[in-house]
């Protein structure tokens, strides 16, 4: 996928889950079926944060700093790149990558003012990435080194990847 594909389904994608927002009463969007498991308020905040997080490592690309030229993905990048997203499984993050808090989620009605703010900044970050096509990256924990378009990708395929925990999460409605 090109730039321009990867930043309309990834709009496509946050946009998804902004209507999924009005399926869920404040009961339902807290539910915990265990200990274990994520609320789905809690996969929205997660969605939210990481989000963000990855446009700001595209921005940071394009600023051309706490990175470099050079690098190359790790063998675990290289596999997600080729697969074009996650596995079909659940993941589970390196220990010391796992909060030390449990994430907490705020009220549902606050992620559609978030989620609309993340698809501007994606809009930008795709023009500033068309007008300064830079091949500077910066380091992702797991995948190793990324440009400002394989950040932007990042932000694709996780929220792609959290449909499915989203549907676990709703069938625990029922």
């Amino acid at each position: 996928m090109d730039l321009s594909q990867i930043v309309q389904q990834t709009t496509e994608h946050l946009q998804k889950y902004v209507e999924g927002l009005k399926d869920y009463d404040s009961k339902a969007f807290f539910y915990k079926k265990d200990e274990m498991t994520w609320s789905l308020g809690q996969m929205y905040e997660h969605l939210a944060i990481s989000t963000e997080f990855f446009i700001r490592q595209a921005e940071g690309c394009l600023r051309e700093e706490k990175g470099d030229f050079e690098g190359t993905k790790t063998s675990i990048g290289e596999q997600m790149f080729a697969l074009g997203g996650f596995p079909p499984i659940k993941i589970q993050p390196p220990e010391q990558y796992k909060a030390a808090v449990e994430v907490v989620a705020k009220n549902k009605d606050e992620y559609v003012p978030i989620f609309t703010a993340l698809i501007e900044r994606l809009h930008a970050v795709q023009k500033a990435i068309e007008q300064n096509p830079t091949t500077y990256k910066r380091k992702h924990a797991l995948f190793g080194m990324l440009t400002a378009t394989e950040w932007i990708w990042c932000v694709e395929t996780h929220l792609r990847h959290h449909f499915r925990q989203q549907n676990e999460l709703e069938k625990n409605l029922l």
